[in-house]
């Protein structure tokens, strides 16, 4: 198997499976497209990933999909979100 696969297949069991103690929701996140502003770069970009709260301010993320430089890339990251209000969500995240 490959090796990103591997890692890929990690963090989302991670990201799923964390014992937290807060459920409160769990996102897929599906990945497509992108636009960038010089040529030559890959604007079809598939690829899956799941968010989860894990607390009522956190969020954790992690993931895979192929990038503008025609590479699979995996992905993960942390949110904190400090202000909510009609499923609106302003916060910081670092991944």
């Amino acid at each position: 198997m490959n090796r990103q696969w591997v890692k890929l297949i990690a963090l989302l069991a991670l990201t799923l499976f964390s014992s937290t103690g807060y459920t409160e929701e769990t996102y897929l996140q599906i990945n497509g497209l992108s636009v960038h502003s010089k040529p030559g770069n890959n604007g079809f970009n598939p690829g899956l990933g799941l968010e989860r709260a894990i607390s009522e301010n956190w969020n954790i993320a992690g993931g895979w999909y192929y990038n503008s430089d025609y590479r699979g890339s995996a992905y993960a990251y942390a949110r904190y979100s400090y202000y909510r209000k009609d499923g609106w969500d302003l916060g910081i995240g670092a991944g």
